[in-house]
């Protein structure tokens, strides 16, 4: 099969080339407030081809990781909940969503399937 890897502004619509298969977003949503990560995922749901499938991931908040992020990377990261992306797939249209979080509690894995029409 053929595959293509797409890298630019994720906000930009025409970057997304249509229709597609799968969407994989990885440690990218922390990053977004709640308004850009919906829109994303929007995004992301309109590109797909009916029973296509996105993958994301969000971080959950831990004290340790959280302080290292903060103090040595200066990074500010938005952690959510498993039940958090969750609601947030099926905000943005998914309608199959599978979540689950690693055993340690440190990161919810989703996959989204959009519905038929």
């Amino acid at each position: 099969e053929d595959f293509e890897l797409v890298t630019g502004d994720a906000f930009d619509r025409s970057l997304f080339p249509h229709p597609l298969d799968i969407v994989t977003s990885t440690g990218f949503g922390e990053f977004l407030d709640d308004d850009q990560l919906r829109r994303f995922l929007e995004q992301c749901h309109a590109a797909l081809v009916p029973g296509g499938v996105m993958l994301t991931t969000a971080a959950e908040r831990h004290r340790l990781s959280d302080y290292l992020l903060r103090e040595f990377g200066e990074i500010r990261v938005r952690y959510r909940s498993r039940d958090d992306l969750d609601a947030f797939l099926h905000s943005a249209g998914f309608t199959e969503v599978r979540t689950v979080t690693d055993r340690r509690g440190l990161q919810s894995f989703a996959v989204a399937r959009k519905g038929q029409p």
